[in-house]
C-alpha cells in the first residue's frame, strides 16, 4: 500500500519525554494499540485489549489506540490518519494483539524521490507482535519492520517460528503467556451458578479428522496441499501424541528428506 502525504519529511529528533503528559514517569512510554473492528465481539480479543490498556496505565505508560476495519485493505482515510498520529506524537513502540495490525506495517511512505519505506520504519518505532495462537496462524510474517519484536504464549514458540518462517528474524523475542483479570472478563457471567470445576471447551470440527487433504469435497480441502507431506505430519503426530506439533513436522521433514520447494504455512 503506497501513502503519499502532501509532504513528507523525515521526522525530527526529539528527546524521549517529547508530547508526554505533565507528571509522568521518566521511563513512561507510548505504545500504539492496533485494534481491529472487524472481529466479533464479547472474545478474548476486546478482553485482551482492555486488560493491555490498562495494564499500561499502571505501569505509568501511555496506550493509544488506532482502530481499523479490516485485516489485509487499509482505506486512505485510515493511513491518513495513523500518518498524522505518528508526526503529531511521538510513538515508542507498536504493541500488536494477535498481529492484526500487519496490514499497518505494509502502508508505504512515498518520497518525493519516489521511493518508498514501510511506515513504522520512517518513524524508526519498534513493533511488537503478541501471540495468542500457533505462530503458523498469527501473521506475524506479515509485519514489515526492521525492528521487529514476538511475545510468545508458549515456550515451544520459538522454534515453531523459525520452522515456519525460516526467513523471520525477530530482533527480540519473550516468553508472554496471556493471563486475565476476573474483572475484566466479560464471559465470566455465563458460567454463574453452574458447579463444574474444570470445563474445556474446544473447537472440534469432525470433517478435520479425516485425512481432508485427500478429499476435494471436504470444506477444509485446498488444491495447494501436498498430500504427501500432509500424511507425513500426521504420522509423525499420530506416531508420537506427546509431542509437540513442530517436533512432528521436523520429524515429517526428516522422513521425506527436504520440505518441498515453496511451502509456507502462511502465506500471508
Amino acid at each position: 500500500m503506497i501513502f503519499r502525504p502532501a509532504t513528507l519529511e523525515t521526522p525530527a529528533a526529539s528527546t524521549p519525554d517529547a508530547g508526554k503528559p505533565a507528571g509522568a514517569p521518566a521511563h513512561a512510554m507510548r505504545f500504539l494499540l492496533p485494534f481491529r473492528r472487524d472481529f466479533p465481539e464479547h472474545s478474548f480479543y476486546q478482553n485482551f485489549h482492555l486488560g493491555v490498556t490498562e495494564a499500561l496505565r499502571e505501569m505509568g505508560h501511555e496506550p493509544v489506540p488506532f482502530s481499523f476495519a479490516k485485516l489485509d485493505e487499509k482505506t486512505q482515510e485510515e493511513m491518513q490518519a495513523l500518518y498524522r498520529q505518528l508526526s503529531a506524537n511521538r510513538i515508542d513502540a507498536v504493541l500488536d494483539l494477535c498481529c492484526w495490525g500487519y496490514g499497518l506495517s505494509q502502508i508505504d511512505l512515498l518520497g518525493q524521490d519516489g521511493k518508498g519505506e514501510p511506515i513504522f520504519d520512517l518513524f524508526d518505532i519498534p513493533y511488537a507482535g503478541m501471540l495468542f495462537d500457533q505462530p503458523y496462524n498469527q501473521a506475524i510474517n506479515g509485519i514489515r519492520t526492521r525492528r521487529l519484536y514476538a511475545t510468545y504464549p508458549d515456550l515451544g514458540h520459538p522454534e515453531q517460528v523459525r520452522l515456519v518462517f525460516p526467513g523471520l528474524r525477530p530482533r527480540g523475542e519473550i516468553f508472554a503467556p496471556p493471563a486475565i483479570r476476573p474483572g475484566n472478563d466479560r464471559s465470566a457471567a455465563k458460567w454463574l451458578g453452574r458447579d463444574t470445576d474444570v470445563l474445556y471447551v474446544g473447537n472440534l470440527a469432525r470433517e478435520a479428522l479425516e485425512r481432508f487433504w485427500r478429499n476435494p469435497a471436504n470444506g477444509f480441502w485446498r488444491a495447494s496441499y501436498d498430500p504427501d507431506v500432509c500424511d507425513a505430519i500426521a504420522d509423525a503426530a499420530l506416531a508420537a501424541p506427546d509431542r509437540s506439533l513442530h517436533l512432528g513436522v521436523h520429524a515429517a521433514i526428516a522422513r521425506l528428506g527436504a520440505p518441498p520447494a515453496g511451502l509456507d504455512f502462511n502465506p500471508q
